[in-house]
């Protein structure tokens, strides 16, 4: 979340490139969400590929037949392992 002006409060933003970072760093932002690019690509896949092959796709929730994904919130206390 990135503080605001005024009775604003804070706005959230989500990404992880070194501007979001440094300004967490530097207090200008309370947090930003890391995600996993990579690993959603490959869990959509794995999903393709199943339903090709007539296989059962492991969703997360089978009711609605999503697959969640695990997300990361980068803040002060834990910014400095995403600094590049």
């Amino acid at each position: 979340m990135e503080k605001g002006s005024g009775d604003e409060g804070y706005r959230a933003k989500q990404g992880r490139d070194n501007l979001r970072t440094h300004l967490i760093k530097n207090g200008e932002m309370a947090a930003t969400i890391r995600q996993d690019p990579y690993g959603q690509g490959r869990a959509c896949v794995e999903a393709a590929l199943a339903l090709l092959e007539g296989k059962a796709v492991k969703y997360s929730d089978p009711e609605t037949r999503s697959i969640y994904f695990p997300v990361e919130v980068v803040t002060a206390e834990n910014v400095d392992q995403y600094l590049q």
